[in-house]
C-alpha cells in the first residue's frame, strides 16, 4: 500500500491528509466522504499534535504510518457516528441497570484502533530518549548529577552570564 498525503477540499479549504480514502477503505471495509476524512484529519492532529500541513522536519516512517493508521481508523469509525461532535463528556455510563465505564478518556472521541496507533507514536511515549552515545558522559550517576546541580556548576564548568542588561553581550 502506498503511504503518502493527499489533500481534499472541503468547503473550498484544502486540508491535508496522512492518508487517502482508498487506504480506509483497504483497512477497514468503509468508504468515508471526504469531509469526514478532514474531520477526522483535524480530530487526529489534535491528538498527535503533529500537522499534515506542517510536518516536522523529520518523521521516522514507523510514525507516519502510525498517523496513517490512526486517520484511517478514526475516519471510518466517525463515518458510522452522526453525533461526532455532540457527544458530553462523561466518565461512567449507567442506565437500566447496566453500566459502563469508558476505557480512556478520550473513548468516546477516538476510535480504539486510532487511539492504540496514538500511543505509538514515539514522541507520545514514555522512556529514554537518546541524543548521543553514552560512551562520554559527563557525569557516572544522578547523584554526580545532582551534585553539580547543586554547586551550580554549568556544562562544561562555563561561567553563568545573565540573560539581563549587560549580559549576554
Amino acid at each position: 500500500m502506498a503511504r503518502q498525503l493527499t489533500t481534499y477540499t472541503v468547503a473550498g479549504t484544502d486540508v491535508p491528509c496522512w492518508c487517502d480514502i482508498a487506504q480506509v477503505s483497504l483497512m477497514t471495509g468503509k468508504t468515508p466522504s471526504e469531509s469526514t476524512m478532514a474531520q477526522a484529519q483535524m480530530v487526529t492532529e489534535g491528538y498527535t499534535e503533529c500537522f499534515a500541513d506542517q510536518p516536522p522536519p523529520v518523521m521516522w516512517p514507523r510514525d507516519l504510518r502510525w498517523l496513517q493508521d490512526a486517520l484511517a481508523y478514526q475516519a471510518a469509525w466517525m463515518s458510522d457516528r452522526l453525533d461526532n461532535f455532540v457527544n458530553v463528556d462523561v466518565t461512567p455510563v449507567s442506565q437500566d441497570g447496566q453500566s459502563a465505564t469508558m476505557a480512556h478518556p478520550q473513548a468516546n472521541k477516538l476510535a480504539p484502533f486510532a487511539w492504540t496507533s496514538i500511543q505509538k507514536l514515539s514522541w507520545l511515549r514514555a522512556g529514554r530518549i537518546r541524543m548521543q552515545s553514552d560512551s562520554g558522559a559527563r557525569y557516572a550517576n544522578w547523584q554526580q548529577i545532582q551534585d553539580a546541580f547543586l554547586r551550580d556548576l554549568a556544562p562544561g564548568d562555563a561561567p553563568w552570564q545573565t540573560a539581563g542588561p549587560g549580559g549576554l553581550a
